[in-house]
């Protein structure tokens, strides 16, 4: 569910601090481990908020005005983990 257009410009200013918060996390814990060659830092902290924002629509549609945060924060922890590490185990 998206919200009308005229809300949009003041979510995004609400929602900017909180996006910068975990980008400059994210960000700091990235630059301490090695990374695909192929992806960077900017593309991985942009993809997050992407998944973040996504799992919200998400988690609002399914969730039909019932407030369960413990259950949110669960599965922003789970695609968090799946984000950082993947789900394919490699053998090495």
């Amino acid at each position: 569910m998206m919200p009308p257009q005229s809300l949009m410009e003041e979510m995004n200013r609400i929602k900017a601090s909180f996006h910068a918060f975990n980008g400059k996390y994210l960000t700091a814990m990235l630059e301490n481990v090695p990374l695909r060659k192929d992806l960077s830092i900017t593309e991985m902290v942009s993809t997050l908020h992407f998944l973040q924002d996504s799992l919200n629509v998400h988690f609002e549609a399914c969730e039909k005005g019932k407030l369960d945060l413990e259950k949110h924060e669960k599965q922003c922890q789970n695609v968090l983990e799946i984000f950082l590490y993947g789900i394919i185990r490699r053998e090495r």
